[in-house]
């Protein structure tokens, strides 16, 4: 068994915390006054057709979720490219076979809005 000094042991701590902190400095959340939860944003793209994808990550009181939405923000409309509990489930789930429109003041619209005003 390995004894570290204080030293040593104050040291990681203080690295620890200064990575969760510098990490956490650069999540960008997004507002979305219509729901309790916190939304981080972890991917923004154009896409060639003009349409944009965003992926969020939500933390509220039922844990963690993860969305990839498609934005079409002229035609004010998105779908679900993936969603799930973990990154790997979304990775893994069946994108809506359509796109539908949003509705002002819901989730998906804050989010939309985020994805069209950031993605230029």
């Amino acid at each position: 068994m390995r004894h570290y000094s204080h030293k040593c042991i104050k040291l990681a701590v203080w690295v620890g915390v200064t990575l969760a902190t510098t990490n956490a400095a650069h999540a960008q959340s997004i507002p979305v006054p219509s729901d309790s939860a916190n939304y981080e944003l972890l991917e923004l793209s154009n896409r060639a057709d003009g349409m944009v994808e965003i992926t969020t990550k939500r933390q509220g009181k039922s844990g963690e979720s993860y969305s990839k939405r498609l934005v079409d923000c002229k035609k004010w409309t998105a779908k679900y490219l993936g969603d799930g509990d973990s990154l790997q489930k979304m990775k893994a789930s069946k994108p809506d076979a359509e796109m539908w429109p949003l509705t002002n003041g819901s989730i998906s619209s804050h989010i939309a809005a985020y994805a069209c005003k950031n993605s230029k």
